[in-house]
């Protein structure tokens, strides 16, 4: 039994010149592996012998990727779409997620949004209860995003 697993990720460059501003790599803004994209978060897995390892193995990896990159491909073609998809998934863990926060943020930056960057920040730190450790820690994680963001 053979297991197969990949990874399918798109890059904004806009987005990633402010989230990784010193950095020549190439970034996924967003990715996933595929099997979160299967219902039951299966990991893909097939049988063959070694005689046709080859060929199935191909033909079994072109259907992932026509079954499960492409419509990941398809879902985001656009810097809005990826912005709407976002915002429809937010609830109260988002908004305890500081890389939701900072992707969040990087993409009102390059819609020139400042305002809203403030406010996305704000509305996170508001939404922390409490003041453990892990709070405290979060609020300044979350100043850390408005800085690097806004350079302020």
């Amino acid at each position: 039994i053979f297991f197969f697993q990949m990874s399918v990720g798109i890059c904004f460059k806009s987005i990633e010149k402010i989230l990784h501003p010193k950095d020549n790599k190439i970034w996924f803004t967003i990715s996933l592996t595929t099997h979160y994209l299967r219902e039951g978060y299966d990991s893909f897995e097939w049988e063959t012998d070694e005689d046709s390892f080859s060929e199935k193995m191909h033909s079994a990896i072109m259907n992932e990727i026509k079954t499960y990159a492409y419509p990941f491909f398809e879902k985001y073609p656009s810097i809005d779409s990826l912005k709407l998809a976002l915002e429809k998934k937010a609830d109260e863990w988002a908004y305890k997620n500081i890389l939701f926060i900072e992707l969040l943020s990087a993409i009102e930056k390059v819609k020139g949004n400042d305002e809203n960057i403030n406010k996305i920040i704000d509305d996170a730190i508001a939404r922390l209860r409490g003041d453990d450790w892990i709070v405290k820690r979060d609020r300044r994680n979350l100043e850390k995003v408005r800085q690097k963001i806004l350079g302020v």
